[in-house]
């Protein structure tokens, strides 16, 4: 663990990152920016930043939490910063959008929901199989069983979340088939989860992590690494082999369950501020 000293705590696009580095066991590195990427950053004085950024801003907005480290990783629950920030941002009476595998999220059901109840709390969940072995090989044994992440989802929609399933990381020859596809829209379906984004059909390598990932996918997949090497090579673009018959299948499934699968509303669902108890609107900017 490491110290990140900062000035500011929020990005232009209001993203709060407490937590960076590999804050799991995926198969790829989320964020690689110098020194160890193994190892995980921490600023500590995360909340006191936001409480004092929060208190110079003129409008309320929604703040954005896990891109570059889940919020709930292993150290959170010693640490409890993310709880802390949570606390502030309730207060503050702005909204949230967290992005989680952990269900150590349940812990703070209290500030989640007076954030809530106030504005907006959303919280998407990634999902990357529904096939057991596939499912551990990309997001790591900790991970356990999808029933479990899939339970997770069900649950925050019974609590009156909104909740975004997120097919992610889609790697080539483990989990873009269509039948893969089929599989875990069929399974998010029956958790009440009515947001299902695909991101493109296409997962973004970073260059820095490109090795990285290549050496995990070797290790964790020797069989279908051969071919995804012949195919792919040093791409960092890895999309999907039939888009058009993803998308096709992505619009039957959408008016077969009541889903929504558009990736630019879904963007829209995250960006927009909405006051429940003044029933006012504020668009937030982001790229």
């Amino acid at each position: 663990m490491y110290e990140i000293k900062s000035k500011t705590i929020l990005t232009p696009q209001n993203g709060l990152n407490i937590y960076r580095g590999r804050t799991d066991e995926l198969i790829m590195l989320r964020d690689v920016t110098g020194g160890d990427p193994m190892d995980i950053g921490i600023k500590y004085d995360a909340a006191s930043l936001l409480e004092i950024t929060l208190r110079k801003k003129r409008s309320r907005c929604m703040i954005i939490m896990g891109n570059l480290g889940d919020p709930y990783n292993i150290l959170e629950e010693q640490l409890g910063i993310t709880r802390k920030c949570l606390r502030i941002i309730e207060t503050s009476d702005c909204g949230v959008v967290i992005l989680t595998r952990s269900e150590l999220i349940f812990r703070d059901m209290d500030v989640l929901h007076g954030i809530n109840s106030k504005t907006k709390c959303v919280i998407t969940v990634p999902i990357s199989s529904v096939d057991k072995k596939i499912y551990q090989g990309i997001e790591g044994v900790r991970s356990e069983d999808p029933r479990r992440r899939l339970d997770m989802m069900e649950r925050l929609v019974d609590e009156g979340f909104t909740v975004i399933a997120e097919y992610s990381p889609m790697i080539p020859y483990l989990n873009y088939r269509v039948d893969d596809i089929r599989a875990v829209i069929d399974a998010i379906a029956e958790t009440g989860v009515k947001y299902i984004d695909f991101r493109g059909f296409k997962t973004t390598l970073k260059k820095s992590g490109l090795e990285y990932f290549k050496s995990e996918y070797k290790r964790r997949f020797p069989k279908q690494y051969v071919s995804y090497d012949e195919e792919y090579g040093d791409s960092t673009e890895l999309k999907a082999q039939s888009i058009a018959e993803c998308k096709d299948l992505i619009d039957e499934y959408a008016d077969r369950y009541n889903l929504i699968c558009d990736t630019d509303i879904i963007k829209e669902l995250k960006r927009r501020y909405e006051n429940k108890t003044e029933g006012e609107q504020l668009w937030i900017t982001m790229n």
